[in-house]
């Protein structure tokens, strides 16, 4: 059987000779296929010559500027780390031959240079063009925005006098006792492509910042869209108020909105037997309520739904919170416990998910002893069951809309959601760690980070157009597993060795999507 034709018996004797007269063969492997792809469509997609175009051409390291923020995002893409373990990493792929870059050089100092000299403008310069790009050369549609808000805690010291953008707020990760700041993105229902970000101080809560942030986002749609009079803003309970629905009025911008069946009870007494069920585009089917009712001088279409996930998570969070609410008063009946105490941690504890509305309590000190009686009150116990948990309340300006269109352009929000799930993920694109305490550099690391976000976007775009299901981590973590190997043959002859690049042999799913983001 034939593997393999050589040729000539001439030529099978030159090639062994060749070979015996190597003294050395050496051969080093370097991960390859995600800093390929990811730089591969930085220069496809324009992203690389926009960098170049906005930032300053200043050279270090034999690096500019934007070759700098772009090694970044792709580092902040593949393996978040400090900037300090670049050049480890780097020496580990194929990047440095690829940008053209010695990796030993990559010190944390050359990232503070080089992040120095980034100017906010150019940011925002930087941002709005790739944006426009984008969805020129992708065609994203821009009819619905998303439009969502998360923080980032730090360890910057308190005493930090330099730092004014991380400040302590209500952070979403329940760390509350660290600085953090926040981060506001704006993106297309149609595509993971954040269009605007904006990082701003931590202490200012979401629905303060909104309307500040709406002059921003009017401007960049007066750039990347043509009819801002078609343009429909998603966004959640925690951003709206009466000045919020005055802005969008005079942006002449349509919304979709969620309130809070807590701050609007009145939605809360809508019988379920008055709800009809709707079949989402996604074949999903849904039970909701609708309505028109003025608010604040502007007749909106209210649509109250019942969502079963969001149902079974308010009913597991009040049960867990109720019985840690009861063994805590069995826990303190009788005992010495100082009154002052036990009310503060009743306090706490009774805050939680509607347990101070079924759990009716009366503690006394009788003889230096805590008397704790309750008992739950059924009536609204069956209420919460039955009626008030799983109901989330929409409202838009778009009166001619579905029902199935106003749910569905909410629903949106997840993706968004996704961003920050991605941002925070350890292991892809995460903003933490992120090792920098001067505002002006958060915002230039917060950058980068989104840069990496947008190419990985671009790849997994193109794995979704081809009807290939991975999520955008899966997909960095398969091309990961492509390996170059470098072989060099060593003959102990004057000159230079022969060197030869190869692929290494792979798993088949690894091989196909490299082959088809690279075709």
């Amino acid at each position: 059987m034939v593997l393999k034709y050589i040729g000539t018996t001439e030529k099978m004797v030159s090639m062994l000779m060749e070979l015996d007269s190597l003294d050395e063969l050496r051969i080093m492997s370097y991960e390859h296929g995600n800093v390929y792809c990811l730089h591969r469509i930085a220069q496809e997609s324009g992203i690389a010559g926009i960098l170049k175009s906005h930032f300053s051409s200043q050279m270090r390291d034999g690096m500019s500027m934007a070759e700098t923020l772009l090694m970044t995002s792709i580092y902040r893409a593949c393996k978040p780390a400090s900037k300090r373990a670049f050049s480890e990493w780097a020496e580990g792929t194929t990047l440095p031959h690829i940008m053209g870059f010695q990796a030993g050089r990559m010190t944390s100092q050359h990232f503070w240079d080089q992040m120095d000299a980034v100017k906010q403008e150019a940011i925002e310069r930087a941002e709005e063009e790739i944006a426009k790009t984008l969805i020129k050369t992708m065609g994203i549609s821009v009819d619905i925005l998303l439009y969502d808000v998360t923080n980032f805690f730090t360890f910057i010291a308190t005493d930090n006098k330099r730092n004014t953008l991380c400040q302590r707020g209500r952070n979403k990760q329940k760390r509350d006792d660290l600085r953090q700041f926040n981060l506001a993105i704006l993106a297309s229902r149609s595509s993971y492509i954040p269009l605007l970000s904006e990082v701003y101080d931590g202490n200012i809560p979401d629905v303060k910042s909104f309307p500040s942030l709406l002059s921003r986002i009017r401007k960049r749609l007066s750039v990347i869209a043509d009819e801002i009079q078609d343009i429909t803003l998603v966004f959640d309970k925690g951003n709206y108020s009466k000045d919020i629905q005055r802005e969008l009025q005079e942006a002449q911008v349509k919304w979709v909105g969620s309130l809070s069946v807590a701050m609007h009870s009145e939605y809360a007494h809508i019988q379920r037997d008055r709800f009809h069920r709707i079949k989402l585009s996604n074949g999903k089917r849904i039970s909701c309520f609708r309505m028109e009712k003025d608010l604040w001088e502007q007749k909106m279409a209210m649509v109250i739904l019942f969502s079963k996930k969001l149902y079974r998570g308010q009913m597991h969070g009040f049960k867990k919170a109720l019985a840690k609410a009861i063994t805590y008063l069995k826990e303190i009946d009788g005992t010495r416990k100082k009154i002052d105490t036990v009310i503060r941690e009743l306090k706490n504890l009774l805050s939680k998910e509607h347990v101070k509305e079924v759990l009716i309590l009366q503690i006394t000190n009788e003889g230096n002893k805590i008397q704790a009686s309750w008992y739950i009150d059924k009536q609204v116990y069956q209420y919460l069951l039955k009626e008030y948990f799983g109901r989330k309340v929409l409202f838009s300006s778009n009166l001619d809309w579905t029902d199935a269109e106003i749910i569905e352009a909410y629903y949106g929000l997840g993706k968004i959601e996704n961003y920050f799930r991605i941002l925070k993920n350890p292991f892809h694109f995460s903003v933490r760690p992120q090792y920098h305490w001067t505002d002006q550099k958060i915002k230039v690391h917060v950058f980068t980070c989104l840069v990496g976000l947008i190419l990985t976007a671009l790849l997994f775009k193109k794995l979704q157009d081809n009807h290939i299901a991975i999520s955008p981590t899966r997909m960095l973590h398969k091309l990961s597993k492509v390996r170059q190997s470098i072989i060099m043959e060593m003959s102990g002859r004057k000159g230079k060795p022969r060197t030869r690049r190869k692929l290494e042999e792979m798993d088949t799913q690894s091989y196909k999507l490299y082959e088809l983001l690279n075709s």
